[in-house]
């Protein structure tokens, strides 16, 4: 089983009056079928009781292994995955950021967003596109990582602006670090760059606000 080690680790730190419950069971189940198979004759009902008390145990091990997974998954730190589509593809993604509590998701989703559009709001469709939570391995140790996808319904100016700089339509990836956040544009194809050309010609079209 994944992080096995890691959840065995802070079960037998944080949880050692239930571990040490099941080991004493566990001693005293190993003496009765000791016993049984000792004996010259034991009754087939005997039998039945060790099994079923071998059972139990079993399950009530793994009972508590499920409690004791969730409560280190908890103790995890949080990061986001935020990803912003546009035609349905990918235009925006963020990667790393902390993310304090669940119910904070969407906040942040859109703090972030903003962030990578220049300090500019986003129009994106009301519903958000959370994916179940995971466990992977970062760069200090095992996080809890959220994923959400989110709509966009207008094109961001800061694609607009990316793709005059680099002379095609541009995608922004933004990466969290210790030492700050680390960008990364990559190119957009399909519908999302034919978006990001429609938009920057709309915006050649309109007229200069240049009096001269």
């Amino acid at each position: 089983m994944k992080h096995f080690a890691e959840v065995l680790k802070f079960a037998l730190r944080s949880q050692s009056v239930p571990l040490a419950v099941l080991l004493v069971g566990a001693v005293a189940l190993l003496l009765v079928i000791r016993t049984l198979g000792m004996a010259a004759i034991g009754t087939v009902w005997q039998w039945l009781d060790a099994i079923l008390g071998i059972l139990t145990l079993g399950v009530a091990t793994a009972v508590w292994f499920g409690e004791a997974r969730e409560d280190w998954e908890e103790t995890l730190p949080r990061r986001l995955k935020a990803v912003y589509l546009l035609a349905g593809q990918p235009v925006f993604i963020c990667e790393g950021a902390t993310l304090l509590a669940e119910g904070d998701l969407r906040a942040l989703a859109q703090q972030l967003g903003r962030q990578m559009n220049g300090g500019r709001d986003l129009f994106f469709s009301l519903q958000f596109d959370p994916r179940p939570p995971c466990i992977q391995n970062g760069t200090s140790g095992p996080e809890r990582l959220y994923e959400v996808h989110i709509r966009l319904t207008k094109t961001p100016e800061t694609l607009v602006e990316l793709g005059r700089k680099h002379g095609e339509p541009t995608g922004l990836r933004r990466i969290e670090t210790g030492a700050g956040p680390r960008e990364e544009p990559f190119v957009l194809n399909g519908p999302a760059a034919e978006a990001v050309r429609v938009s920057a010609a709309a915006q050649r079209a309109l007229p200069s606000s240049d009096p001269n």
